[in-house]
């Protein structure tokens, strides 16, 4: 994926472009979804939030235990 400017670490610049590699890592229940650009040159890497986190869903909590999400099973 190209980006427009300079790398904050390289300073590298291509023709007013700068190379970035795009990696995207979905939401979970606790954790947003975001994608990760990496400097193509320098390795650098920043992430920008894309979407909000799923949060629990399911389960019924009781007195004495907590409510297990049917997602990913944790307990909340």
């Amino acid at each position: 994926m190209i980006h427009e400017g300079v790398c904050e670490t390289c300073e590298n610049r291509t023709s007013g472009f700068h190379e970035y590699s795009e990696t995207y890592t979905a939401e979970t229940c606790t954790e947003d979804a975001y994608f990760t650009y990496t400097c193509d040159d320098c390795g650098y890497s920043y992430t920008r939030t894309s979407t909000a986190k799923l949060g629990h869903s399911g389960g019924e909590a009781t007195c004495k235990e907590l409510a297990v999400c049917e997602r990913c099973g944790e307990g909340y």
